[in-house]
């Protein structure tokens, strides 16, 4: 992850979040990751985020969380613009067999690249490294193919990325551009399939209770990968395209945490 870099600086306007971690830094591991609050409007003196491929880096903007990655015309490759969630003060990671609770408010504006299966975006994800190794989220919301979707398992050993035989999915709701979603979701952590589960709802309905995750070949991942000790909480937009071309227009996700905790 060639420019990527972790930096701690005072805050001077809320309109500047600041540049900094490497992608795969983990709050849990980082003593300069103490970063911001729950509510954008109350920073905290140090900021930890995750800024790589020319997006912007966050900005809180009118209460929201800004997330602003720019259209390019060079070939495909990952991008991202996110922070770490931190309530009370500290980061919220989870470790085996605790559960982690989210409340968000997401607006997507992703053009048309939002409506298309070639082109993915995480709005949210638990990510900690696995025997030392970064691999894809075991949880992460994602926008895709006009869906927005809980989904994980693809960092299991022996994923095929053909197939996606050990990667989960499951869709919570349609989405639209310029649309609001109050999103709600729990996991409880844990390497054990039969223990592992996931919520969600959206706009207050339930779509998943509990559900024990499984891939479309019969695989149950769990939660968490074997080897992974800690995860920590993530909001933004990160993206990347299968087989087309990156979007040439700017793609901007807002969002507001309502809560954020672990038990």
């Amino acid at each position: 992850m060639n420019g990527l870099r972790l930096v701690a600086l005072p805050v001077v306007a809320l309109l500047s979040a600041t540049a900094c971690s490497a992608a795969n830094t983990s709050p849990a591991e980082s003593a300069t990751a103490t970063a911001i609050a729950v509510n954008c409007p109350e920073v905290d003196p140090r900021i930890l985020t995750a800024v790589e491929g020319g997006a912007e880096r966050p900005m809180c903007i009118n209460g929201l969380w800004t997330f602003v990655v720019p259209g390019v015309d060079r070939p495909a490759n990952p991008r991202r613009s996110e922070l770490f969630v931190v309530a009370d003060g500290r980061p919220v990671v989870g470790r085996e067999g605790q559960t982690l609770h989210h409340q968000l408010e997401i607006t997507p504006n992703l053009g048309v690249a939002g409506a298309d299966d070639r082109h993915w975006h995480i709005a949210w994800q638990l990510h900690g490294p696995t025997n030392g190794q970064w691999k894809p989220p075991p949880v992460a919301l994602r926008i895709r193919n006009g869906q927005l979707a809980l989904t994980g398992g693809a960092g299991w050993p022996g994923q095929n990325w053909t197939t996606a035989n050990h990667e989960w999915l499951r869709p919570l709701t349609s989405i639209r551009d310029g649309q609001t979603y109050r999103v709600t979701v729990d996991v409880h952590l844990s390497s054990d399939p039969a223990k592992g589960w996931v919520s969600g709802s959206v706009d207050g309905r339930e779509v998943v209770n509990q559900w024990h995750p499984i891939s479309r070949t019969a695989f149950r991942s769990g939660t968490l990968y074997p080897g992974q000790a800690t995860v920590a909480s993530r909001i933004g937009l990160y993206r990347g395209s299968q087989g087309a071309p990156p979007p040439e227009t700017t793609q901007v996700i807002t969002q507001r945490i309502i809560e954020a905790r672990s038990n």
